[in-house]
């Protein structure tokens, strides 16, 4: 099982043997998963897309960057060359991902945070690719920042790539609050 859940399927002739002990090893493992979980793991298609899956799912961490990709490929999602049923399922695939990382909740505070880190993730997407090392350093955090953090940090790089010295936050405040 341990090349099944490392590796990809074989290009030569063992591929079709190694295609049939993924999916038997692959209907074990699921079968053994919880009916409430069945739903959210539909989309893997090999084990070691679902072991990866499983892993993201209950590592609890937040996954910053993956979330960034996943929020990009929902709001740039497009037929391109393929037929409409592979278009339609690469975006049922995404909308799962989606949800899983951003799910629904009837607390309104959970749905704020939510558009206010999708707010970021789009700030981040339309960045010129100068500022790909920003975007980076920014995905790399554990957290994702508020837009304004983000802002902040992005207009400091600008400006250093500019030559402009921007003035501390806290100085700014205390010469608007000398001049009455």
């Amino acid at each position: 099982m341990d090349d099944h859940t490392t590796e990809v399927a074989p290009e030569d002739a063992k591929k079709k043997d190694w295609l049939c002990d993924d999916a038997r090893l692959y209907l074990q493992i699921k079968n053994s998963i919880e009916s409430e979980i069945i739903g959210l793991v539909d989309h893997c298609e090999s084990i070691k897309e679902l072991l990866e899956f499983l892993d993201f799912l209950y590592s609890g961490k937040e996954q910053v960057q993956r979330m960034f990709e996943v929020c990009m490929q929902f709001s740039r999602a497009e037929q391109k060359a393929g037929s409409v049923t592979n278009y339609f399922m690469r975006l049922k695939k995404i909308t799962a991902e989606l949800a899983l990382l951003l799910p629904f909740s009837p607390d309104v505070k959970v749905q704020q945070a939510q558009r206010k880190k999708m707010a970021v993730m789009i700030f981040l997407n339309g960045f010129l690719p100068e500022f790909g090392m920003t975007k980076a350093q920014i995905l790399s955090d554990s957290k994702i920042p508020s837009l304004d953090d983000a802002f902040t940090h992005v207009l400091c790089i600008e400006s250093s790539l500019n030559g402009v010295s921007i003035p501390q936050s806290s100085s700014a405040l205390i010469s608007k609050n000398n001049n009455p």
